[in-house]
């Protein structure tokens, strides 16, 4: 529980830092929106998050706003990155310090996929960068639900353990899809539903990228959003 000195901090803090849990989803998906409404694939199909990878928005070779896109990945991982580890810091917790431990890798990654783009010529590191983000989103959730079950405090309501915990299984069932995948153990074939014209209608490896992605500022912006109504109420 927050005692008097406490409060106090978040009544100060809350006011300056809270916005960037809120703006964070709003930026980076705003810029993906925009890059997704002018993208047409090899066959001339718009995007899709049941078909399309988010990387493809990235790519400048099919992507016409590719860098809006990679922007808003850089300064939205930015936003949740720093969101996130002001608000574990100020709980005070060792279960906080290790949540904003798997912020930090989540968002480094997310960042660094804005920075090396798919198709820009480091495969390597946009995978890694990639890796990094989706590991550290299921480690995010899974940290933060641990945290909201066992940490005894008032400012993030315990209701936060579902959307977290939402985040945390879609980010680990794509990363296990892409792993199980790329190591020959799931065909790509058997991950895809086709229709009779051979055109493929929903991918299962992009549509959890995407449930892993929008899950995770989900978390980010109901979070954001108690604490603005906390900051409000002290």
């Amino acid at each position: 529980m927050l005692n008097k000195e406490d409060a106090g901090i978040v009544r100060a803090l809350a006011g300056r830092f809270y916005w960037l849990g809120l703006l964070g989803p709003v930026v980076t998906l705003g810029c993906a929106l925009l890059a997704a409404s002018v993208f047409e694939d090899s066959r001339g199909r718009g995007y899709s998050p049941l078909v399309h990878w988010i990387s493809d928005l990235g790519h400048h070779g099919i992507s016409p706003w590719a860098s809006i896109f990679n922007a808003g990945m850089i300064t939205g991982a930015f936003m949740l990155g720093s969101f996130t580890v002001w608000t574990c810091l100020l709980l005070r917790s060792k279960v906080g310090y290790a949540v904003a431990f798997m912020g930090v890798v989540a968002t480094v990654g997310m960042a660094f996929v804005g920075v090396f783009p798919d198709g820009g010529g480091t495969p390597l590191y946009h995978d890694m960068s990639g890796a990094a983000g989706f590991i550290g989103i299921s480690g995010l959730g899974a940290s933060f639900c641990l945290f909201v079950l066992i940490v005894e405090q008032d400012l993030l309501p315990k209701w936060l353990f579902f959307p977290s915990l939402l985040s945390s299984v879609c980010s680990g069932i794509f990363v296990a899809l892409v792993t199980a995948n790329r190591t020959g153990l799931v065909s790509w074939s058997s991950l895809q539903w086709i229709a009779t014209d051979g055109r493929p209608v929903v991918r299962l490896i992009p549509l959890f990228e995407w449930l892993g992605f929008l899950s995770v500022f989900l978390w980010s912006f109901l979070a954001a959003w108690t604490l603005r109504a906390r900051r409000l109420t002290f």
